[in-house]
Formats: structure tokens, C-alpha cells, sequence
């Protein structure tokens, strides 16, 4: 049984004659007739009795009716939803990346989804690369946001996306970076005193030089220098506030100095935390760690409210104006997010639009001018 043929005979009961029916499914009275006669013979029943006054059912063709019914419905209503899929009026999106891209490009492309369009449901998992992988083979995500790191997966392709730099996050200073400028002076013979009063506890030395610069959006202009490695030439600043264990830090930074400030360490399962502690052991150094073990909204809560540093990618600064970065140096670290997809998946409307949405946010957040365009650039 064909679609069109169970039309046919739906009309041809429904106006008691082929000639109406014929015209209404926009036939030839004859092809109509030869659907209605292909049909009977394939159910080996005769559906019509003809009559010069007209056509009435048989009893194969009352038993056939409410079936041919419900089957030209549900055509129908699947068609109306494939309509819809196609319209992104209806669908859903699975879509994966680690929490440290969650927390930024993925919620920034989820709200711009969202809002343009609002039927078609949302599903996120927070997971490490590696697991992302396996989801994405095992057809449980439609797309994820992965950091690279050699092949995730041989069933599993990747277009880059942006590569960010590592940043060295503190709490922002007081009053912002002109109140930090006033209090320059106070502020280094305060370090003078810490440097001093922590000598034989082995905290870093801090030299009460202050170096000033011109007013950069969103950085403090003055500033602390820290260590004796520390290298004016290529270094802005590096801002410590005295007092108890809260640091602010801002322009550049190295490791060394970095590994002598108290940290917020992120949970050992985050990528991240793995690609620090390798860079920190790679250098024969030990951190600092101040805090351990916390998840990642919990590491920039504990960050804004002073207890310490922490490593993190650039674009976790989006939206946080209670934080500010310092430039990671000797060495610099860096990592490439990318757009991952099953090889060989078609997808569908919705992963379509949810995919170019994703390219879409990547390029503004690379292009010239952007707020982390200092950290951020194509890749």
C-alpha cells in the first residue's frame, strides 16, 4: 500500500464519486481509478461497489477505512514535524565541553541560541575531553567544545576554533585600578613591611620599587614588583596587595614568581589543573596552594573574595568584573579549543544552527578589539 493510494480511496468515500475525488487529489480520472484497482488487488479485496448512482463501500472497504485514516494522519503530522525540525521551531541539541568552557563560550552561545530559538530544547554535559570524545562516537552529543591535545578519538573530527593563553587570575583591587594607582605608595611600604615581617618563612621577596603606566582598561596601572627574576624590560607590572594572603596581580607574570603566590588549586580531575601541575614540575617548582581541590565555579568564587591566584583560561574573564589577569611568562601556556562532531554525522537543523552559532561567537570573540583580544586569537 502506497500513501497516495490510500488518499485516493479516502476521497473517493469521503465524496461518493472518482470523478470529484480524481479532481480534489489532482488526478486524471483514469490514474485514480488504476491507484484504487492496484489497491484492491494488493489487498486481494474489493473496496467499492459501483453503482450508476455512485460508489459505496464494501465491508473490506469499512474495515480498510478508519486505517487508511490514521495512517494519512500520522503521514501528515510527521510531515508537520519534519516541517518544524526544518523550521527550528521544534529539535534538541546536545552539546558537551569542559567546565572551563561552560562557563564561558558555551554560555554565551546558549543564550544567543536560545533566545533566537526558543522551541528546540537544550541538553548540556560537563566533561573532560577525552570522555566528550567517547560521547560524541557513541552518538550521545550531537556536537562538543574540546580543548586539543593529540586525537581524541578516531571517529571524531575537529575544526579549531581559538587558541587562549593561560592567565594568572586574582581579585580586582578596591576602588579599581585608579584607586590602585593612588594607593601605590602605601601599598609598597606596606609590602616593605610583609617582606620583612615574612623573610624567614620563606614568602616571596617583594622590592618596594612601583612601577607606573599609563591608564589600560581593566588592568591596574601600578604595581609591586615581586622576585629577584622579575623583568622590567618585558614586564608591565605585577601587583601584590599587602595584607594577610590576598594578592592581586596584573600584567605580566612568570611562572617562578607565579608559583610563590597562594593559589586556588582546581579539582586534579580538570585538564587544567594536569597541564599547570605538569608546567610547574617541568620547571622544578612546588606551588604554592593556598586552596585544593574545588570545582570550577567554586575556584573563581574563592578567587574573587581574595583567598588566592589561580591558572585559567582567558576566556573565563568574560563578564567577571570582579576579577583581573596577569600575562603568564616563562613560559607562556596556551591552549586550542575546537568544534567536534561524530565523522560521517549528518546533522540536523537545529546542530546546524547550533554549530554556526558556535563560529559565529569564536570570531567575535578573536576579533580586533574584543575584550580579550590581548589573550585570544583565531587558531
Amino acid at each position: 500500500m502506497k500513501l497516495e493510494q490510500l488518499a485516493s480511496f479516502e476521497a473517493v468515500t469521503r465524496l461518493g464519486n472518482f470523478t470529484r475525488a480524481a479532481e480534489e487529489q489532482f488526478l486524471a480520472q483514469p490514474s485514480l481509478s488504476r491507484q484504487i484497482s492496484t489497491l484492491e488487488s494488493d489487498l486481494g479485496q474489493g473496496l467499492f461497489e459501483r453503482a450508476t448512482s455512485g460508489v459505496r463501500l464494501t465491508q473490506a472497504g469499512e474495515a480498510l477505512l478508519p486505517i487508511a485514516r490514521r495512517m494519512l494522519a500520522d503521514a501528515e503530522a510527521a510531515r508537520r514535524e519534519m516541517q518544524a525540525l526544518s523550521g527550528l521551531e521544534r529539535g534538541r541539541v546536545r552539546l558537551g565541553a569542559p567546565p572551563t568552557l561552560c562557563v564561558s563560550v558555551v554560555a554565551e552561545v546558549l543564550a544567543e541560541f536560545r533566545e533566537a530559538h526558543p522551541g528546540v530544547a537544550l541538553e548540556v554535559m560537563e566533561a573532560g575531553s577525552h570522555a566528550l570524545a567517547q560521547a560524541l562516537a557513541q552518538g550521545q552529543l550531537d556536537l562538543a567544545l574540546t580543548i586539543e591535545r593529540g586525537i581524541l578519538d578516531p571517529s571524531v573530527e575537529s575544526v579549531q576554533l581559538f587558541t587562549e593563553e593561560l592567565v594568572v587570575a586574582s581579585a580586582r583591587s578596591e576602588g579599581g585600578p585608579g584607586s590602585q594607582h593612588r594607593a601605590a605608595p602605601d601599598a609598597a611600604r606596606s609590602g616593605e613591611r610583609a617582606a620583612s615581617g615574612n623573610a624567614g618563612a620563606g614568602a616571596p621577596a617583594v622590592s618596594s620599587a612601583v612601577v607606573q603606566n599609563g591608564p589600560r582598561p581593566g588592568r591596574g596601572r601600578a604595581a609591586l614588583l615581586m622576585g629577584s627574576d622579575f623583568d622590567p624590560p618585558q614586564a608591565r607590572a605585577v601587583a601584590v596587595r599587602a595584607g594577610a594572603s590576598r594578592a592581586a596581580v596584573s600584567g605580566r607574570i612568570t611562572l617562578a614568581q607565579l608559583a610563590r603566590l597562594p593559589q586556588v588549586a582546581f579539582n586534579r580531575s580538570y585538564d587544567l589543573r594536569q597541564a599547570t601541575d605538569a608546567a610547574f614540575e617541568a620547571a622544578g617548582l612546588r606551588p604554592t596552594v593556598a586552596v585544593e581541590g574545588a570545582e570550577m565555579d567554586a575556584v573563581l568564587r574563592f578567587v574573587e573574595r581574595g583567598l588566592g591566584v589561580a591558572v585559567v583560561p582567558a576566556t573565563i574573564l568574560l563578564d567577571r568584573p570582579g576579577l583581573q589577569a596577569a600575562r603568564l611568562v616563562r613560559p607562556a601556556l596556551t591552549r586550542t579549543a575546537a568544534l567536534s562532531l561524530r565523522a560521517g554525522a549528518t546533522p540536523d537543523a537545529a546542530t546546524r544552527a547550533m554549530r554556526a552559532l558556535v563560529f559565529q561567537v569564536s570570531a567575535r570573540l578573536t576579533a580586533p578589539g574584543a575584550e580579550l583580544a590581548e589573550f585570544v586569537v583565531p587558531a
